[in-house]
This record gives C-alpha cells, sequence and structure tokens, in this order.
C-alpha cells in the first residue's frame, strides 16, 4: 500500500478518500491498486466503493449535477490516464464505470419516482413552493440524465481501444445488455440515438468477430426511434431544457482518443 494512504481496516471519512486521491495521484501509475491481486484488490475495492463517490452522488440534490461528474470520476480519472500511459487498466475502468452506471441510475429511477410525488402534490396550499421544487427536480434529472448517459458512452469508448483485452471487452458487452432496458426508460431519445451510434461504430472497429457481433446485436437493445424517457421539458418535441453538447463525440476524443482502427 502507498505510503500516505489511510489504513482499510477501518472505515473511511470523507478527508479519508481525499487524502488516498491525492496520494494515489502522486504515486508511480504502476502502482495503482489492482482488481484482483492479492496484495492491493482491497485497497481497490475500498476506492471502488469509497466515501467520496456514494456522497457525491447521494447529494445531487444539494450539488450541481456538473460537480456531482466531476467528483464521482475522481478514482476513474486515475485508472483512465495510466491506461492512456500503456498501463493495462482495463479491468479496473470496467469496474469504476459500472459502479457509477449503477448509482445514476438508480438515482435517475428515485428522481422519476420523487416527480410523481411532487405532481400528485400540485394542487397543495403552497403551489408556489410546489412548483419551485418540480422545476428543481427537472433540473437534478436532466443532469443525471447527462451523466449516466456520459457513462455509457465512455463505456463504450473503453472497447475502442486496442489494449482492452478480448474478455473486457466481452463483460462490457454483457453489462451493456443488461442496462439497456433501465437505459431506454430513463434517457433522452437523441442520449440513446447518439449511443446506439457509438456501439455500431464500436462494432465495426472491433476486431474479434465474436465481440463485434455481440456489440452489433447490443446496439439494437438501445431503441432510439421511441420517446420512451419521462418528459420533463414542457416542451412539445421532448429536448431538454438544457443545452445540448453534441452527444459523445467527445468521449471518442477523451477515453478512446488515438485508438487506432482494428481492421
Amino acid at each position: 500500500m502507498a505510503i500516505g494512504v489511510p489504513s482499510i481496516e477501518r472505515e473511511w471519512t470523507w478527508d479519508d478518500v481525499i487524502m488516498a486521491l491525492e496520494v494515489l495521484a502522486a504515486t508511480d501509475p504502476h502502482q495503482l491498486p489492482r482488481a484482483g491481486s492479492p496484495k492491493s484488490e482491497a485497497l481497490f475495492e475500498r476506492l471502488r466503493q469509497s466515501d467520496l463517490r456514494k456522497h457525491e452522488l447521494s447529494l445531487v440534490g444539494a450539488r450541481s449535477p456538473e460537480e456531482v461528474a466531476r467528483r464521482s470520476r475522481s478514482v476513474l480519472d486515475l485508472y483512465r490516464n495510466a491506461l492512456l500511459q500503456g498501463l493495462l487498466f482495463d479491468r479496473e475502468i470496467l469496474l469504476l464505470l459500472e459502479q457509477d452506471l449503477r448509482r445514476s441510475a438508480e438515482l435517475l429511477s428515485a428522481s422519476v419516482e420523487r416527480r410523481k410525488v411532487l405532481e400528485r402534490s400540485a394542487e397543495d396550499p403552497m403551489r408556489a413552493e410546489m412548483a419551485r421544487l418540480v422545476e428543481q427536480d427537472r433540473s437534478v434529472f436532466e443532469g443525471l440524465q447527462d451523466l449516466h448517459s456520459q457513462q455509457l458512452g465512455e463505456l463504450v469508448a473503453l472497447a475502442l481501444l486496442r489494449q482492452t483485452r478480448w474478455d473486457v471487452r466481452r463483460d462490457l458487452v454483457a453489462l451493456l445488455d443488461e442496462l439497456a432496458p433501465g437505459s431506454n426508460s430513463l434517457l433522452r431519445p437523441q442520449q440513446l440515438r447518439d449511443l446506439q451510434d457509438l456501439i455500431v461504430r464500436a462494432a465495426e472497429l472491433d476486431w474479434n468477430a465474436g465481440v463485434r457481433a455481440q456489440l452489433t446485436s447490443v446496439a439494437e437493445l438501445f431503441r432510439s426511434g421511441e420517446p420512451s424517457a419521462p418528459d420533463l421539458s414542457g416542451t412539445p418535441d421532448g429536448r431538454s431544457h438544457r443545452a445540448q453538447q453534441g452527444g459523445h463525440a467527445h468521449l471518442t476524443g477523451g477515453l478512446a482518443r488515438g485508438a487506432p482502427d482494428r481492421g
């Protein structure tokens, strides 16, 4: 364990998580804890389950979605940067993304249920306050949609990297397959179309015929043609009040930047 990282024999506080991230950020990336390692898996799992990531996402109602996205990526960024330096951390990135995706999906579902309660209270004597809460909840929901969509895009971008091993890509496809039904009901139609396009691109570039076929199949599970996500915008076409950010184009220039085409 890196010198300065808090002991994993006790529960970590918020400050412990911050300290661990600072120490690891200054450490040789070869020394980052690994999934499956007898020496460092316990520390990796502590980072994956860390209070920082959990609390930042659970406090989404009190923080901007942009701040949530930035903070929740703290651990992921350590491993992504190491991967881009040529180190093999594909399994760790997959596990970190899986954790974040499950949390953001849970929060999206909870936001849908909360909005139903608020709408049932529309005739409340405190009508003006309820209207304010509805509008606030819409902003939170749209921020979570953006976060979940970005996380799915980064998952697909991981498949675009040449150094991502075939078994990791196989498990990545299985995770997409599992998440597709829930994502269809939670994301905006344009987000689903962008994601479907990105999966198709990953399939076209994948060198493994089996994974390529699986990616092609899973792309069809993200049904972008149906307005499945709850319409919280109040606009006729269901578009978000939030500015559109160009789909997932930035992802192929981030995690997958420089990944050569697989013939």
